[in-house]
């Protein structure tokens, strides 16, 4: 199960949710940038995250596809993983730039085509101005975007079972949306 959604719309919020009610104890937890940020940081030190990751998603995808596949055939379904943040956040360029539009990443087409398909997904859905007043790096235009490029991903990957959390509202209805999803 991945939770999406631009910074500041509350992902953290539902997984911790999710991870402190009973059925927390079923699955496990990672950040999808630990799938490729101890390679990469290796690779570059010294220089903000964010902006690395952008100029280096040539080396992101792959790497983080690899490493994603090898260790989903290393603990198989029996071990339910609950990813923050996933493929998706990473296919487009440009979120943290006002000057610029989004542009979805090169071979676009390719990335979508081979990205494993998550069993669930959760878009942590908050108006775009909250999210923007969180994070202000971020546009209200790039948010929208962002928030696009997630349906359309969803609809191109077929995604079996997905919840647009309304994160924006009350946290404790959010939380108990999570939770139902997993049960």
């Amino acid at each position: 199960m991945a939770v999406v959604g631009p910074d500041g719309s509350g992902k953290t919020t539902l997984i911790d949710a999710a991870l402190a009610s009973p059925l927390g104890r079923h699955y496990r937890f990672k950040r999808f940038k630990r799938y490729f940020r101890r390679v990469l940081f290796h690779v570059r030190k010294g220089t903000d995250r964010n902006d690395l990751e952008e100029r280096l998603l040539w080396l992101i995808l792959p790497l983080a596809w690899l490493t994603f596949s090898l260790s989903r055939g290393l603990f198989g379904p029996g071990s339910p993983l609950v990813l923050d943040r996933y493929f998706y956040d990473y296919f487009a360029h440009h979120l943290r730039d006002p000057a610029r539009p989004m542009a979805r990443v090169a071979g676009y087409g390719f990335w979508s085509a081979v990205t494993p398909r998550p069993a669930r997904l959760v878009v942590a859905m908050s108006p775009a101005a909250v999210v923007h007043a969180r994070k202000a790096e971020m546009t209200v235009d790039h948010i929208q975007a962002l928030y696009r490029l997630y349906c359309e991903q969803i609809a191109r990957a077929r995604v079996p079972r997905t919840l647009f959390c309304h994160t924006g509202l009350d946290r404790q209805v959010s939380s108990q949306q999570m939770v139902a999803f997993l049960s």
